[in-house]
């Protein structure tokens, strides 16, 4: 274990016998019980109540042999589970003794505890306990509470990283939190707990269970710039601790930050259908979104804050057009939603307000716990479930007046958050507003209290810290990350390539990192084009392109597209897209290609110099969508010329795939005289091959 050899464990053959002696015992032990446990289940006649020998029962002699194979083995789990069944059984019978029973099994588990702290079955059993406490409602329940709360700490002293212990502290901690006499006050704990993490921290700057435990806890016990004070000291003590690393990106970038947020709006003029764009996949529906209008041109102020809701539907833009069915029809958070108001008004000139809920970390927690203390394996008996603690949900509000159609400047949107905890909506400053970067003109989410200024000061320091330690990945892993959310231009490309030789295995994470930062600079120097030819790029994810859902071209050709990277495109979410090229990439699969096109509003097409193969008239996919598609030098064209040759003899003609005219044109990529010229077999090298809608 852990690089020792097995001879190292023994310095004399005495111990080596003496353990011997014990493994012989404990496997003797071991096959009593496995037997006895299946004699008992194959035998109707055999009850645990039955008097077995000395005046005690089966159950009693199974439970005390069940003591000594867990001290000689601590995981195995069927002993817990007799001892589990025999002590419900007890509880049922009489209360009183079942309970002292439990407080026995209690100390029982925390000596074995001692022995092995790092014991699943040790830790499941003594939650089970301390559940089954909470379910029967243990008189002294605080007490009990407060002193399995600090044996963790105490265990902390000895294995600050023993992630059993900090589970079971987790649990701990909401059960307290749960208790109907509110003993624990959820600010009073999380103070408690912060202040011994805290000095978990001070003892080993290295401890990431610490960090990570203290993030889950208020930030109103401290600022962001004391914290990042009390990182800065530790950073400058190990520049190369990658703890510190990961908790100062917390700190920026995570902490207290809106989940869910909008990059993009669009109101459409023709459909008036109202089209959002989040950061992330979210779900909404009726009943966690809201869409209202106040009524325009009012004198007065105060009277256009009153609004009223627009009944309408909420529907998902599907990023996956050829999921397959039994998919599609579950519900399923997605990046894009429409939402169709049932009655076709001009909202131009309106103030809307778009409402959408979720659930925030303390109400995903909350439920977590909450189904763990009404599972039915707790229940002593049949009883009402317990109350459950309170889900907290967030609401987010975005108001914004329709002063035209098409994009919402969200910049100029007011943007308000509500907090509820089971009782009513109040306003709440809890997490961070999304920052609007004027250089990209794009929303980012950054940690609660953290601004351009926190982020120049952060960048300030970390290039004091290259000067005097400049072959660290942290640092320019952090510098690079600060750079390009302030909207400063650097030289990427070299600090990426220093990455991958700082770090060989990650190589190739850092060559898309690379390939990611050119689609971003490409994408903050467009306009209503972008040309992101010949970069080596396997795929378009929405990220990647987030916000710059508005472009009308894009040449993607000569790099590496296939069919497994279509499934993330993004293209489906560019309402604006009117021409796209692919040419020069590895796409084969023509099916699949139009089905993708299907969902989109591509006009024009040029799939050129692919490897699309050829499909039968019967199994063409609908596609209405698209104009005209370019599909030279590709076997789907070749086999169109071919059938050109074969069945015309040098006569017009022109062929159908589903709902395409096959248009044959001899060099001329763009040219449009082509309607009355046919391949022969003298000249049909170099023939262009378009489909045309009909």
């Amino acid at each position: 274990m852990h690089g020792l050899r097995q001879s190292n464990f023994y310095t004399t053959p005495e111990e080596k016998e003496k353990y011997n002696d014990k493994l012989k015992k404990g496997y003797e032990l071991l096959d009593k019980f496995v037997d006895f446990v299946k004699h008992i289940e194959h035998n109707d006649d055999i009850s645990e109540d039955q008097t077995f020998a000395e005046g005690k029962t089966n159950g009693e002699w199974m439970f005390e042999l069940s003591n000594a194979i867990i001290e000689f083995m601590p995981e195995f789990g069927l002993s817990w589970n007799y001892r589990k069944r025999f002590l419900i059984n007890k509880l049922k019978l009489d209360k009183n003794d079942g309970i002292t029973r439990l407080m026995d099994e209690r100390k029982f588990s925390e000596g074995i505890l001692r022995t092995s702290p790092k014991s699943y079955a040790i830790w499941h059993h003594r939650l089970w306990l301390i559940t089954v406490f909470m379910n029967i409602g243990m008189d002294n329940l605080n007490d009990i509470l407060t002193v399995e709360f600090m044996l963790c700490i105490k265990l902390f002293k000895h294995d600050a990283r023993n992630f059993h212990c900090w589970g079971y502290l987790n649990f701990i901690r909401h059960y307290m939190k749960a208790l109907k006499d509110q003993t624990f006050a959820k600010m009073s704990l999380d103070k408690l707990c912060w202040s011994e993490f805290e000095k978990l921290i001070f003892d080993n700057f290295s401890n990431y269970s610490a960090w990570h435990q203290r993030s889950y806890l208020s930030s109103s016990f401290t600022s962001v710039h004391e914290e990042l004070e009390l990182l800065k000291q530790a950073i400058f003590t190990d520049p190369n601790d990658q703890t510190l690393w990961y908790y100062h990106d917390w700190l920026l970038y995570h902490r207290n930050a809106l989940k869910y947020h909008l990059v993009n709006a669009h109101y459409d003029q023709d459909s008036c259908i109202f089209t959002f764009h989040f950061n992330k996949c979210i779900l909404l529906d009726g009943q966690s979104a809201a869409f209202q209008e106040s009524t325009p041109n009012l004198d007065s102020i105060e009277s256009r804050l009153h609004y009223k809701s627009i009944d309408g539907v909420w529907i998902a833009e599907n990023g996956h057009p050829f999921a397959d069915a039994s998919l599609k029809a579950c519900e399923t958070p997605q990046y894009v939603w429409h939402f169709i108001p049932r009655e076709n008004s001009n909202y131009l000139n309106c103030r809307i307000k778009f409402d959408f809920c979720f659930k925030d970390h303390d109400g995903v927690y909350s439920d977590f716990y909450y189904h763990l203390l009404n599972n039915k394996h707790f229940y002593p008996n049949d009883r009402q479930s317990v109350t459950n603690l309170q889900s907290s949900l967030l609401k987010v509000s975005y108001e914004f007046e329709m002063e035209s159609y098409g994009l919402v400047d969200l910049s100029r949107t007011n943007i308000t958050m509500w907090y509820n905890d089971n009782t009513n909506w109040q306003k709440s400053d809890k997490y961070a507003k999304p920052l609007h970067l004027k250089s990209s003109n794009e929303f980012v989410s950054l940690g609660y209290g953290v601004d351009d200024k926190v982020l120049q000061e952060q960048l300030d320091m970390v290039e004091e810290l290259i000067e005097l330690e400049s072959n660290t990945k942290h640092l320019l892993l952090a510098r690079i990350k600060l750079l390009k959310t302030l909207g400063m231009d650097c030289d990427f490309v070299s600090m990426y390539k220093q990455l991958a030789e700082l770090d060989p295995p990650r190589e190739s994470y850092y060559h898309d990192l690379e390939k990611q930062t050119r689609i971003r600079r490409a994408l903050e120097t467009s306009g209503n084009g972008i040309d992101l030819s010949n970069l080596g790029l396997d795929k378009l994810t929405y990220t990647a392109m987030c916000p710059r859902f508005y472009l009308k071209a894009i040449n993607l050709g000569n790099n590496l597209i296939n069919d497994r990277t279509l499934i993330d495109f993004c293209i489906p979410y560019m309402y604006y897209l009117d021409e796209l090229d692919l040419s020069g990439n590895q796409i084969s699969d023509t099916r699949m290609l139009f089905t993708l096109l299907g969902s989109c509003r591509i006009k024009r097409l040029d799939v050129s110099r692919n490897n699309l193969q050829p499909l039968t008239k019967e199994k063409w996919p609908k596609c209405s969508n698209v104009c005209e598609i370019d599909i030279s030098d590709t076997p789907l064209s070749d086999s169109l010329i071919t059938n050109a040759i074969e069945a015309n003899a040098g006569q017009r003609h022109w062929d159908t795939l589903g709902q395409f005219k096959v248009i044959f044109s001899k060099g001329l990529k763009n040219g449009e005289n082509v309607s009355t010229w046919i391949p022969t077999l003298q000249n049909k090298d170099s023939v262009r091959v378009k489909l045309l809608l009909i």
